[in-house]
């Protein structure tokens, strides 16, 4: 292996470590702004594109290590899993940098049942709960 292999290897996981820092923090600090503002003012704040910060990689590359980072930081977060700050944090930090990603809040009404993800180009970057697969229409309640 030359040295500017494990250089890059390097680089790339220190980038993913502060990558995994900065999603665990800000999954907090969603879940914060949501009780304290409301979904309407979060999901604005959350959803709005950003200048872009170019480090090289595709948007498919960077949109798979989001959703990879994503489903890690849940892991190990202390704070409960809910679908919409989960959904709301890789387009938060998706939108960070340039990438548009959509978020969308679908309901059913019997039995009731709600659920909020996030989508880029048709991928879904989080997922649905096991009881997403019971039959019923779904309507689409917002979509930004």
């Amino acid at each position: 292996m030359s040295s500017e292999t494990v250089l890059d290897y390097r680089v790339n996981s220190i980038r993913k470590a502060l990558y995994f820092i900065e999603l665990y923090i800000w999954y907090f600090l969603i879940a914060v702004r949501l009780r304290r503002y409301g979904l309407k003012k979060t999901v604005t704040l959350c959803t709005e594109l950003r200048l872009s910060k170019d480090d090289g990689t595709t948007a498919g590359e960077f949109v798979s290590l989001t959703r990879d980072l994503t489903q890690s930081v849940l892991k190990w977060h202390v704070l409960p899993n809910s679908c919409v700050p989960v959904s709301l944090l890789p387009c938060w930090f998706l939108a960070r940098r340039g990438i548009k990603a959509e978020f969308v809040i679908i309901v059913r009404q019997f039995p009731f049942m709600a659920h909020a993800q996030a989508y880029w180009n048709e991928m879904s970057l989080t997922d649905p709960p096991p009881e997403w697969s019971l039959p019923g229409k779904f309507v689409t309640l917002m979509r930004k």
